[in-house]
């Protein structure tokens, strides 16, 4: 007995756009072309994964362009993607028929646990390599603004790793007292050193590493009349950073410490509204994670909507 023969396969375009929208290549292996289509996801992948971890291995002013130069390669490839399987799927439907989806069907689940692995792989790379982190709190003021976007390298503070923790790096690290949280901060003192902080003045290793008090002329839109602006050096290069004190505290009691071995003493740049090591004391270097390289992108404080285009790409000098 004779069977009548299915009629071919009409592949919709608004579904192929969806699928290639949400995987690379899956618009393809919905029309039958899974090569194509596994080549175009491979591809994405493997360029995502080679541009964010070389950046990660390059000097702080070179990370920026790099990944820049990442993320445009992987958006071309992925739009290539989605542009070439909608035509594809456009002609096919005109014709009426596409080829057998069959073996599609097979690649389609293949993809789908590939796009998982995806996830898995960024994951890593943003905990090992590099990662974008946003801020919500002034502790870390001027140097980095309320609601900014980070961007930190993961190749850090490990055996392996070619960065090693620096007096004057802006680290994230683990919150000791809530450790489902991370906080970015400065590291001013390492193991054996001793700090003293007597008002605004900072004393490392019994040497004064700080300038006077200066009035909040030239930060007028973050520095208020009750407050002050000191300039501290750090760092073999002598890194020089500015820091901000409230008025109130120049003549506050003393504080000195003695950082043990193995650990790091950190504070925000916002010394008189930042929660840091004066308050939990010095933290594990194992609990550091991340160095921060850059602001990725800058929101004004005063709406998510406004951008603060003179700190886009704004590069955080390193010691």
């Amino acid at each position: 007995m004779n069977r009548e023969a299915r009629p071919p396969h009409t592949p919709k375009p608004l579904l192929a756009l969806v699928l290639a929208l949400f995987v690379p290549g899956l618009g393809q292996v919905y029309y039958g072309d899974f090569a194509l289509g596994g080549f175009i996801y491979l591809l994405y992948l493997t360029a995502s994964c080679f541009f964010l971890v070389l950046a990660s291995h390059l000097s702080p002013s070179w990370v920026l362009p790099w990944a820049a130069v990442g993320w445009l390669t992987t958006t071309l490839l992925y739009l290539y993607g989605v542009i070439e399987s909608l035509l594809t799927t456009r002609k096919l439907a005109k014709v009426g028929g596409a080829k057998t989806s069959t073996r599609g069907i097979v690649c389609l689940g293949i993809l789908l646990a590939a796009s998982l692995l995806n996830e898995l792989v960024e994951r890593q790379i943003n905990s090992k390599y590099i990662a974008i982190m946003p801020i919500s709190t002034a502790s870390m003021m001027p140097t980095i603004l309320p609601e900014e976007f980070l961007l930190t390298r993961g190749n850090y503070n490990c055996p392996q790793c070619s960065g090693k923790v620096k007096r004057g790096d802006i680290v994230i690290f683990v919150n000791p007292d809530e450790r489902t949280e991370q906080f970015a901060k400065r590291v001013i003192a390492l193991s054996g050193d001793t700090l003293r902080l007597e008002g605004t003045k900072l004393f490392l290793n019994e040497i004064l590493v700080s300038s006077p008090p200066e009035d909040y002329q030239g930060y007028p839109q973050l520095l208020s009349e009750e407050q002050v602006l000191v300039r501290e050096t750090s760092g073999k290069k002598n890194l020089n950073y500015a820091v901000i004190w409230a008025k109130k505290d120049i003549h506050r009691a003393p504080l000195s410490f003695v950082v043990p071995h193995g650990h790091a003493f950190v504070l925000g740049d916002n010394r008189s509204n930042s929660y840091d090591s004066r308050n939990f004391g010095s933290i594990p270097l194992a609990d550091i994670s991340q160095v921060v390289n850059s602001v990725f992108f800058p929101f004004a404080a005063e709406t998510t909507w406004k951008i603060r285009w003179s700190r886009l790409a704004h590069t955080l000098e390193m010691p």
